[in-house]
Order: structure tokens, then sequence, then C-alpha cells
């Protein structure tokens, strides 16, 4: 007899949730399309931006030029043996040893700027 009742009730549970189902037809709490029906009370205006396209645009920083330093001048390389080394590619290096290799390379001036590449190259020990 419980078993019949208890049958009898889960029956009847059943029951009653597909007709609440029925009744939407549509088929969950917020149903198929909810809102469906309601206007937006205000449209926002589309916002005109740079026109570039993302945070930096298109192109950022085309119209920037790289500020190197001037390189001295061959009167100055030969009057100061320490000028050239604002071109050397180690300038510590360059610092240190610019007294001996300017002696070297002042013989030739036409040359003057090749010799010094040519002495930072060979006695630069942090290659």
């Amino acid at each position: 007899m419980r078993k019949l009742l208890f049958a009898t009730v889960a029956v009847m549970g059943l029951a009653a949730s597909t007709t609440v189902f029925a009744q939407s037809q549509q088929g969950g709490y917020l149903g198929l399309n909810p809102g469906a029906q309601q206007t937006a009370s205000t449209i926002e205006a589309p916002r005109a931006g740079s026109q570039e396209g993302g945070y930096l645009g298109l192109n950022a920083g085309a119209k920037l030029t790289t500020l190197r330093p001037a390189a001295p001048s061959l009167a100055d390389e030969l009057a100061d043996p320490v000028a050239w080394c604002a071109t050397s590619t180690d300038p510590g290096h360059c610092r240190a040893n610019a007294e001996a290799d300017q002696q070297i390379c002042v013989a030739n001036p036409q040359h003057y700027d090749a010799c010094r590449y040519a002495m930072s190259q060979m006695f630069n020990k942090n290659r």
C-alpha cells in the first residue's frame, strides 16, 4: 500500500510540473527570447574615434627621428684622442686606450677612422 501511495504522489508531482512547463511554451525560466517585446529607451550615438586603429594608432612614431650625438669631425678627433670614442662600439674600452691608439693612427690622417676602428676591434676584450 505504501508503494502505491508513493507512486501516486510521484506521478501527480510530475503531472503538475509538466502543466506548468506547457503553459509558457518557451521551455525555461527566462524563456526563448526574454525581452523581445521591450524597446530600448535611448539609443547611443556611434562615437567617432581617431580612425587610426588601436591604442597607438597605425603609425605610432612615424614622424619621430632618432636622436644621435653629432659625430666629431676629423679635426676634433685628431685634436682630442677621446673624441673618436663617441662613435666606438665599446666607448669605455676606447677611452681607456685612446692615447695609445691616437699615437698609432695619427700618422695617416686619411685613414684615421679606419685605423681607430681596427684598433678598437683588435684590442676589445669584451667581444
